[in-house]
């Protein structure tokens, strides 16, 4: 008798097949990223031996050919058809240029240390999470819960490379307590003996902390925790006398991280594709490391073969997630389910059996159509009708008045059209300026993106620019504080650093708006259109969406910048944005499955209404407090990446940028000498109180689309009117 939690053939199939086509999607686009950059992989390599010999055209191509696996002349459809039967048949995956060596062999050499921090990680941050989320949770409504949430909030927002950098300062070169580069004591022999492990998880371990402390996920699981604590099972447990350390742990403990199973396990894909920054941070020689030396020399072999590899691990990650839920939850019904993909001919079959309903119910559900709104039906068709006959038209015609009222000769036109311009002030903008501001920690978050906001665009126009010998010669290196004239100090060449830190603010803004910008929009019309139109189109974005979901986010954005090298902020911050819009086109496509058979959609139909108003009058409003809470996630992304990637020299440098700004206090011995780590501590601190921010927002946003909220806030009769509007009508 097959159980619940067994998994079928057919569904292992189709996760399998679903992996395949992941991989094959990923592989090929990263050979066209490589291979369609200005002057192909080949061209450079050629021009490299062409300046360091003598060797003629011939054997210069027979060279590049036997390092790249392919024949350079060829069209590039036959080198991708090489390429893959290498990869697929042999494990061919080139040889590296760097290193003059297979690249299976240097991958092969440097994974098992990236796999090894990775899963030490993320066991070390699970433990702290289950640790903290359960105590908070039974400590519900206390000061221990206020200041625990606070403080998980905190670590929250501080990158992991900004940990890092305190630890290596702290206990690597301050106090000398831990090593600051290397992998394992130099002498011993690797092997199952003590000395090489000692030393392996030696100098492992800052890496290691440096993950786990910033990947608790506390809140999370607390919240999980006080919804199973509210459970009839719970309460029949302590009936029974049971003791409250095996409810805790049993029940509510256990039952919390069933939901949070599969985000456990795609994040070991996350901290994967985070060793690039990491382990060059701690010159940690693992996979992340030898990618970036990769894309430093342009090694392109080594290049396409770490892509395939970070993608291999996130896609096996997140399938083991899928094949063993089924284990860990036996509720689950594998047979049944699928987390990717969209069965075409289920698809077809349920769109049969929704016109039928649709058909056979329509008179039904139009005696339970939401009402519709005609004031002013009769007054626009009586006009249009005299526009068009030439006759005069009505005093007040919304179409001549642009929506405002009409003037009037008693003078109360005035008054009428003040009226109307604070009803939509009142809607627009004081309405949710005041839900903010009702929530503190939405308050705070909107405080500090403010002063941001300033800092970046407003205080400018007061700052004198950055430069060299701002300073008189006796305050060149002045420490924070200890003058009026230069309140965070200088650099060792006088530069004045309020002046550094305002005009490094702008740039970080624009990219993280543009960025989170483009992954907003993006997201959204990706997977609004998926869920709403199905079939095809479904199958296709989603595929699509599956593909960039399960490419690892870091690697492939390192590429591409180093690739096009863009000099715009507004342009970094699209490229950055890159790996955030599929995450939410994912989740608006599940959202969108269940909005659109909702009964006042299927009524919208029966009206006739093209499928765009439906979209935008009565799907999107639902979804939006999921795109915005999106856009704020996406936003501290890129103020992550950005200036980690700006920090390791990938993208291509400016004098202003946080990240820049920290390689060059590096270059100035910050991480090695107390007296100068103040030069890296202000775009530190600045990366995490901005970061802050915008999680303290994004945690009231979703009061702004609740209407009884902002009802309660408005002062005008209007804003009552637009918030039961967007009720659901069920």
């Amino acid at each position: 008798m097959v159980t619940a939690h067994m998994v079928s053939a057919g569904y292992l199939g189709k996760r399998l097949t679903q992996a395949v086509i992941t991989i094959w999607g990923a592989i090929t686009l990263s050979f066209v990223i490589v291979h369609e950059m200005p002057g192909s992989p080949a061209e450079y390599m050629a021009s490299k031996l062409s300046g360091l010999s003598d060797l003629s055209r011939e054997q210069i191509n027979r060279i590049v050919e036997t390092y790249l696996s392919l024949e350079t002349d060829a069209p590039l459809h036959e080198q991708y058809f090489d390429y893959m039967s290498g990869v697929v048949l042999r494990f061919d995956l080139g040889r590296s240029v760097t290193y003059n060596r297979p690249v299976s062999d240097v991958i092969l050499e440097a994974l098992p240390w990236t796999i090894f921090v990775s899963l030490i990680a993320i066991s070390f941050g699970t433990i702290m999470f289950l640790l903290i989320g359960s105590f908070l949770a039974t400590k519900e409504g206390s000061k221990w819960d206020v200041f625990g949430s606070y403080f998980v909030m905190f670590s929250d927002s501080v990158p992991y490379y900004v940990v890092a950098l305190l630890l290596l300062f702290i206990f690597g070169f301050t106090f000398g307590w831990f090593p600051t580069r290397g992998q394992m004591q130099p002498g011993t022999t690797p092997g199952f003996n003590w000395p090489f492990m000692k030393g392996v998880i030696y100098y492992a371990s800052l890496p290691i902390l440096s993950f786990a402390v910033t990947a608790w996920g506390g809140l999370s699981f607390r919240a999980h925790c006080i919804r199973i604590l509210g459970e009839d099972y719970i309460r029949v447990g302590r009936l029974r006398g049971l003791r409250e350390s095996r409810i805790m742990v049993r029940y509510v403990a256990w039952n919390s991280l069933l939901p949070m199973y599969t985000g456990i396990m795609a994040s070991v894909a996350a901290i994967f594709g985070g060793s690039i920054i990491m382990e060059n941070v701690f010159t940690y020689p693992g996979m992340g490391y030898y990618m970036w030396r990769a894309i430093e020399t342009r090694d392109y072999p080594l290049m396409l073969g770490g892509l395939i590899i970070f993608t291999v691990v996130t896609v096996v990650a997140l399938l083991i997630a899928d094949l063993t839920y089924g284990w860990i939850d036996p509720r689950v019904d594998n047979r049944q389910s699928t987390a990717y993909g969209t069965n075409f001919t289920r698809l077809a079959m349920n769109s049969v059996r929704k016109l039928r309903r649709f058909v056979s119910g329509a008179r039904r559900e139009s005696l339970q159509l939401d009402p519709v709104d005609l004031s002013g039906f009769d007054r626009v068709e009586t006009a249009a009708v005299a526009r068009n006959s030439g006759g005069p038209v009505a005093e007040g015609d919304p179409e001549t008045t642009g929506g405002m009222p009409a003037a009037e000769d008693d003078g109360s036109g005035l008054r009428r059209r003040l009226s109307w311009y604070y009803e939509i002030l009142d809607r627009r903008i004081l309405t949710p300026f005041r839900v903010l501001w009702s929530a503190p920690r939405a308050r705070v978050g909107l405080l500090i993106i403010l002063f941001y906001i300033f800092l970046g665009f407003v205080a400018p126009e007061f700052v004198e620019a950055p430069s060299s010998y701002q300073a008189p010669t006796e305050k060149w290196g002045l420490e924070p504080f200890q003058s009026l004239a230069f309140p965070l100090g200088t650099d060792s060449v006088g530069t004045d650093l309020v002046s550094r830190l305002v005009y490094s603010t702008t740039p970080m803004l624009k990219m993280m708006f543009a960025g989170a910008l483009f992954a907003s929009i993006v997201g959204a019309v990706v997977g609004i259109a998926s869920g709403y139109f199905g079939g095809t189109i479904d199958w296709l974005l989603t595929t699509a969406t599956d593909i960039m979901i399960n490419i690892p986010s870091i690697p492939l954005v390192v590429v591409i910048g180093a690739i096009f090298e863009p000099r715009s902020p507004a342009v970094v911050g699209v490229i950055l944005a890159i790996d955030d819009w599929p995450a939410l086109a994912r989740q608006l496509r599940s959202e969108v499955l269940t909005i659109r058979e909702k009964s006042y959609v299927e009524a919208a139909r029966t009206m006739g209404l093209s499928s765009p108003t439906i979209v935008s009058k009565k799907v999107l409003m639902n979804l939006m407090p999921l795109i915005t809470m999106n856009t704020m996630r996406a936003a501290r992304n890129i103020v992550f990446v950005s200036a980690a990637l700006y920090f390791l020299g990938v993208l291509p440098y400016t004098s202003l940028n946080w990240g820049v700004w920290m390689d060059n206090a590096r270059g100035q011995g910050a991480l090695n000498a107390p007296d100068q780590f103040y030069l890296l501590a202000i775009p530190l601190f600045a990366i995490t109180t901005l970061s802050l921010g915008l999680l303290l927002f994004s945690q009231g946003t979703d009061r702004l689309y609740n209407p009884r909220i902002r009802a309660r806030h408005a002062k005008t009769a209007g804003e009552d009117v637009e918030a039961t509007e967007t009720v659901d009508a069920d």
